[in-house]
């Protein structure tokens, strides 16, 4: 059993100490979705199980939690551009810390992009251009616009991501 820290949906921070009692009662890792890279550091420090897995919940910090022990990310943007993350992944395995970085910056970019709406809406719309018709968003959800879809098309284009 894993825990997931996401404080910014559940109101509730799981902190260092209790993750390490979590730990030390058989909880097998935790995903990490704080965007809080120093609270991230404190688990890897403060969590005694030797065994425990540690991965982290956002692309934005694959460069910085790989570096110090991660294991591995939950990607929201691999759903979309699967490549990208499988790059800096890789990239981050063969110590190509130039590489690593480049792709990291670039994975933010690419997050900024995809946030300008609803981010299942720009999903779907990324993944049309791409060529894999997923259908509509449901309601309540709404599509992007036309504005909106051109803007993500012309910015992931000049990212050369389309």
């Amino acid at each position: 059993m894993f825990a997931y820290n996401n404080p910014g949906r559940t109101g509730f921070n799981i902190k260092p100490r209790l993750l390490n009692e979590l730990a030390s009662l058989g909880m097998a890792g935790v995903k990490d979705s704080s965007y809080n890279i120093p609270q991230f550091y404190e688990y890897l420090t403060m969590v005694e199980k030797e065994d425990f897995i540690f991965v982290v919940g956002t692309e934005a910090l694959l460069l910085p939690a790989l570096i110090v022990g991660a294991k591995g990310c939950i990607s929201g943007l691999a759903n979309v551009l699967p490549e990208l993350s499988v790059e800096a992944y890789d990239a981050i395995m063969e110590k190509n810390w130039e590489k690593a970085v480049e792709l990291q910056l670039k994975i933010i970019k690419a997050r900024r992009i995809m946030h300008i709406a609803s981010s299942i809406s720009a999903c779907y719309t990324v993944l049309k251009m791409r060529g894999i018709d997923v259908g509509m968003v449901k309601k309540p959800v709404s599509p992007l616009t036309k504005e909106e879809s051109d803007y993500i098309r012309t910015e992931l284009k000049a990212l050369s991501l389309l």
